[in-house]
């Protein structure tokens, strides 16, 4: 950290690290390990909804008028 506290060691590390990954990869391999991030991020959250609702946990009170578990569901399997 210099003297204001500001981690430059770490930011020149993402740096070169982003570099590294966007001078070797092919760009289109980088978007489609990202999309699968991200779906199975999706994923996970519905996953969780979806046991909440099941086991009908007292704190899981969602607001969305039309909520439903097996919305929920459809959105898991489609998501495999």
């Amino acid at each position: 950290m210099d003297s204001r506290g500001e981690p430059i060691r770490a930011i020149f590390v993402t740096l070169l690290i982003c570099w590294m990954g966007i001078l070797i990869a092919v760009i289109e391999n980088i978007t489609a390990l990202i999309t699968q991030f991200f779906l199975m991020c999706y994923l996970g959250v519905n996953a969780a909804c979806a046991l909440q609702s099941l086991l009908k946990s007292p704190g899981w009170r969602p607001s969305f008028r039309y909520f439903h578990w097996y919305l929920l569901l459809r959105r898991l399997l489609r998501d495999l």
